[in-house]
Parts: structure tokens; sequence; C-alpha cells
């Protein structure tokens, strides 16, 4: 815990949490539109390279992915309140389950809500007690620090993470079972402001055990406006696809 750090070491921690926490509580919504890109030895294609896709974001797990190639819808992932419904137009299929059950068809080894917490809101940053953080290293300037962040009331697993400072931002995140086992490697860059909230343009998530790979590369990015609740609507991305006659997998 951090009962044994210097007083440096404490401030940089401290000055890491505080950070976080505002990021957290300013940030309620995030709109985006760029590239959405999946790669997994399972899919037919290299990869699934979606370059007119829309995100839609809300705290704390609201998740809509939109995804386009050449003008064409395929894919749309809809996420809310434990349960997702995902669609692929080009097969006439569509996948439905608990937020948390890992979504077999992108063959990425990973859940909607893994997704969502992957991109957006790693820990919930507010529950992490001073006794769940091991400091790995700090740069002798102070321009950066990694810290583990062990098991606790915010999660059951192991997160490491390096931040940069100037101001504090995630740079690499690594999330750890408990057994050690790396479940997903994710890196942040190419960062802006919007509005105080420091958002990474792209983010790129590798997923070990699969060999999946998701990225995303914003093009415009909007904080805090309002977004329609039909976006995460799941109920009736159901039945949409219902009277499209897809077939559930």
């Amino acid at each position: 815990g951090t009962d044994s750090l210097s007083t440096a070491e404490q401030r940089s921690v401290a000055g890491v949490m505080s950070a976080m926490i505002a990021q957290q509580e300013h940030l309620v919504t995030l709109r985006a539109t760029g590239k959405f890109v999946v790669m997994a030895p399972e899919l037919d294609r290299r990869a699934m390279v979606m370059r007119q896709s829309q995100l839609f974001f809300q705290r704390p797990d609201r998740l809509h992915i939109h995804g386009r190639m050449y003008a064409k819808a395929v894919m749309d992932l809809v996420s809310d309140r434990g349960e997702y419904v995902l669609t692929l137009p080009g097969d006439q299929v569509y996948y439905q389950g608990a937020t948390r059950e890992r979504i077999s068809a992108l063959a990425l080894e990973a859940s909607p809500w893994e997704l969502a917490r992957e991109l957006f809101f790693l820990e919930d940053w507010q529950k992490i007690s001073k006794n769940d953080i091991v400091i790995v290293s700090e740069a002798e300037d102070g321009s950066s620090i990694e810290l583990l962040l062990k098991p606790g009331k915010h999660s059951d697993l192991y997160r490491q993470i390096t931040f940069e400072a100037n101001p504090w931002r995630m740079v690499t995140s690594e999330l750890h079972s408990n057994t050690g086992e790396i479940i997903a490697e994710t890196t942040y860059s190419d960062f802006e402001d919007y509005d105080g909230v420091w958002i990474a343009r792209t983010a790129q998530t590798r997923f070990p055990g699969s060999g999946g790979i998701m990225e995303f590369h914003a093009n415009s990015i909007q904080v805090n406006d309002e977004i329609e609740a039909a976006h995460f609507d799941v109920e009736q991305a159901v039945q949409d696809v219902v009277d499209k006659e897809y077939q559930r997998q």
C-alpha cells in the first residue's frame, strides 16, 4: 500500500488518482466518429476495417458501436443494463446475451462490458483504496509512473497502468487474471483536451488469449453532448432484427 511510500511517491500517486477521479466525474457522455478495426485469426477477412464508424458511450457502461464499410452497415453493437445485442447485417445474424458474456462472433475473447471498459473507463477510480496501489516504477524526473492496482472493491482483477504527467493520463494498461495471465493490453495515444477531459483519439487493445486486436481511431469527438436514449435501446434493436428475420446465433 501507499503507507510505505516516500513523500514524493505519495504525491505522485495522489496526483494520478486526483486526475483520474476528476476525469471520471467530468466525462458523462462521449460521441465519436472514426475508424473501428477488428482483427482476429477466426475472421474470414484479415481485418474488419470499418472506416465510417460511429461510437456512442454513456457512463457507466452504455455503449453503441455502429460500424460501416463502403457506406454499408457491417456491425451494430448495442449494450446497456447488463444486456447486449450484436448484429452482423452482411450475414443476417445476431447475437444476444448478458453484457459480461464474451462475444464469440468477434473472436476477441471479450465481452461488451470489457470493450467499453478498455476504451473508456478502465476502473472506478473512486472505489480504489490507497491499499490497492503498488508503485512498480517511477521516472526520476517525475514524468511518468507505473502502478499496479490490486483486486479490491473496484475490480476482482489486477491491472498495471503506465501514466505520463503534465497532465496525468494513461498511456498503457495491462489487465491480468489472478493467475497472472494477461487478458488485455491497451495503448492510448494522440491525446486531446475536450473541456478538461484528456481523451486518447487512438486506442488499441490486444487480447493475447485469442490473438484478437481491437482499434479505434477517432476523427471527431464530442464530450458531454446529449445522446438519444434510442442508441442504447437493446429491446428495440432486438425487435428490429427479428422483424428483418435475421437468425439468432
